[in-house]
């Protein structure tokens, strides 16, 4: 970090893909004798100005940060935060708060959630810290957040983010899936045929979240067994449909609350109905034909909003992919079934 400024990271995927876990683990394994993690979200004040202020007792050490025991613990603070509570300016706090402690020790920003911060607030927190890592001042930055988030950084005047390096979320590859499966078992001497491992493998979608789901259920129903086969993963399908069959019921709901459902079905269509994937603008095209009057900015917000809910995926942003392939199967049965529902002119019973 001495030699240069190191280049700053966003990471984007839908829920459920590890976004969350990947920060933790990034603040678990940094040697806190020798870097400071700093995690700031959103969520950490009902009000913009608790929410900054969420970040600087953070960075000083002050009475919401967690105890630390192996790096220098709070530095005086306390008088800048006075002043920014008088009517400071909020960059000028934030810029002295973070280059005191860099002074100190190099320090790891990871910013949660992104795609909720206020427009303002982020600005002055991206732009500040941009600017002390441009002086070579040990400070690396990470943001994470849904899809959402490229669409809120349009909109904030940080330019330097365009320029950052990207981690995109989504789908696994068959070989991190299997992996990810077996390495826990046999780290642990547990055997796992495999037999066992592909019929697992084949309930994932290669969708991070199911296959935590698959890998938890079948060691729980593993019992003290020390080998894992196909009879005993069989045993399990029925808590991992369970599992599964929430986690797509709780995103149906999100799309059918955003009152998405009807467009939701025009997407999947356009989608399937496609020989090969689509560029962004065609499929906003498409889904703004599809209803009469719609202009393209109605379809285009629409577009984004569904690909915030994880419905679709837009690979390297020119190619619109299914977001969880298995999860299209679900939503047209889902959809049909409601459409049926409220065509029935019968009573309920």
């Amino acid at each position: 970090m001495q030699d240069e400024a190191p280049q700053h990271l966003k990471i984007v995927g839908p829920r459920g893909v590890g976004k969350m876990a990947l920060l933790n683990w990034m603040q678990r394994e940094g040697k806190p004798q020798e870097i400071l993690a700093v995690r700031w979200a959103y969520v950490q004040g009902k009000t913009t100005e608790e929410t900054f202020e969420s970040l600087l007792d953070e960075l000083a050490g002050g009475p919401k940060s967690e105890p630390r025991t192996k790096i220098e613990g709070k530095i005086p603070f306390i008088k800048v935060v006075r002043e920014w509570r008088r009517g400071q300016i909020r960059k000028t706090s934030f810029r002295q708060v973070l280059a005191e402690r860099l002074k100190r020790h190099p320090v790891l920003l990871l910013l949660d959630e992104v795609m909720h911060y206020d427009k303002d607030l982020l600005a002055q927190v991206l732009q500040e810290s941009q600017r002390l890592s441009s002086e070579r001042w040990p400070l690396a930055l990470i943001l994470a957040g849904t899809p959402a988030l490229d669409f809120h950084l349009r909109d904030v005047d940080a330019s330097f983010v365009k320029r950052s390096r990207n981690l995109f979320i989504n789908e696994l590859s068959d070989e991190a899936v299997r992996e990810a499966l077996k390495d826990p078992f046999e780290q642990r001497g547990i055997k796992i045929s495999d037999e066992a491992l592909e019929l697992m493998a084949s309930w994932t979608s290669n969708y991070p979240f199911f296959t935590q789901v698959v890998g938890r259920v079948v060691w729980d129903s593993k019992k003290g067994r020390t080998e894992i086969n196909a009879s005993l993963v069989k045993e399990a399908k029925p808590a991992i449909q369970k599992e599964c069959g929430y986690f797509y019921g709780g995103l149906y709901e999100d799309i059918r609350s955003d009152e998405l459902l009807p467009y939701a079905s025009q997407m999947v269509t356009i989608v399937d109905e496609a020989a090969s994937s689509l560029p962004p603008e065609v499929v906003v095209a498409r889904l703004a034909a599809a209803n009469d009057g719609m202009e393209e900015k109605q379809a285009n917000k629409i577009f984004q909003q569904l690909l915030d809910h994880g419905l679709i995926w837009l690979k390297d942003y020119r190619e619109v992919k299914r977001g969880i392939p298995s999860f299209f199967t679900y939503f047209k049965a889902e959809y049909e079934r409601s459409q049926l529902l409220a065509s029935d002119p019968s009573p309920a019973k």
